[in-house]
């Protein structure tokens, strides 16, 4: 879990020295979303699925509408 989440911190760290005087936009839901999905494979499977974490990642958004369309339709 430590080196997963300090890749992210040195990747954001390497994308703001790039400039500083104006530092990109950095997508954290998305880097949190494969850091969560790449530990939780790493605890639960024992196996590294950190190539297949945006096709997931794109997954679980489009479960996440529908699930949430269908509980406000019931009022």
């Amino acid at each position: 879990m430590l080196s997963e989440t300090q890749e992210i911190a040195r990747k954001w760290d390497a994308l703001i020295a790039l400039d500083r005087a104006h530092p990109p936009v950095i997508d954290v839901s998305r880097d949190m979303m494969r850091l969560t999905l790449n530990i939780a494979g790493k605890a639960l499977f024992g196996s590294d699925v950190s190539d297949t974490a945006d096709v997931v990642r794109k997954s679980l958004g489009i479960l996440l509408e529908d699930v949430n369309r269908k509980i406000v339709s019931l009022f």
